[in-house]
């Protein structure tokens, strides 16, 4: 009985610790999304939609060739 609470006690520190540490990369993410121009954004983001497009474009021509 008390190996499972000793179980369940390092589980939840465990999830506190993960909880902690995607809070501090989200935090670093956010930091460094808020520090981009917004004109180099737009242009990032529209690069990757033409990337997305041309990805999709070519699976569906391979898919179309088989």
């Amino acid at each position: 009985m008390e190996r499972r609470n000793e179980e369940k006690q390092v589980t939840r520190t465990t999830a506190v610790n993960q909880k902690k540490i995607v809070d501090v990369r989200y935090r670093r993410l956010l930091r460094d999304v808020m520090s981009i121009p917004l004109e180099e954004a737009k242009a990032d983001v529209s690069a990757i939609e033409q990337e997305d497009e041309t990805a999709s474009l070519l699976a569906y021509i391979f898919a179309s060739d088989r």
